[in-house]
């Protein structure tokens, strides 16, 4: 998993697992887990790819109901910001499968630490939620 900077601290409701996605590791991030990132002084955007495994869909009859993923500023002060915010609906939504990735640049003042999170999705049934966080880039 390339989290760069690394997470300086994290919580996952059902632990974390590494993942082989697409050729190269990933964060497996089952509902609900965040993970906390200093964001590094020169730091002007963030560039991070996600998506939920092939498994949480294939079968209709054993799929997600989504998993929604966030990203949040937070100031030295402790107030949040949202920064990125986007629910994987891969069962219903083909545009949801496989690695997803989304680029933006960060907020002026430039926020303390990012919060990344992976939530269950609209009904909070966590069954088949099978998540990961894949390249993560503060720069």
């Amino acid at each position: 998993v390339s989290f760069s900077p690394r997470p300086f601290q994290y919580r996952a409701q059902f632990g974390f697992s590494s993942e082989f996605i697409n050729g190269k590791f990933a964060a497996g991030a089952h509902p609900d887990c965040d993970l906390w990132v200093k964001v590094p002084d020169s730091a002007e955007a963030l560039e991070i790819s996600f998506g939920l495994r092939e498994e949480t869909y294939e079968n209709p009859a054993s799929a997600t109901d989504g998993v929604e993923f966030s990203v949040t500023a937070i100031a030295a002060d402790g107030t949040e910001s949202p920064l990125f915010q986007r629910l994987l609906d891969p069962a219903h939504q083909a545009a949801d499968r496989g690695q997803l990735f989304h680029q933006l640049t960060l907020p002026t003042p430039r926020p303390d630490t990012l919060r990344f999170s992976a939530r269950p999705g609209p009904n909070a049934n966590y069954a088949f939620d099978w998540a990961y966080w894949g390249d993560v880039e503060i720069h």
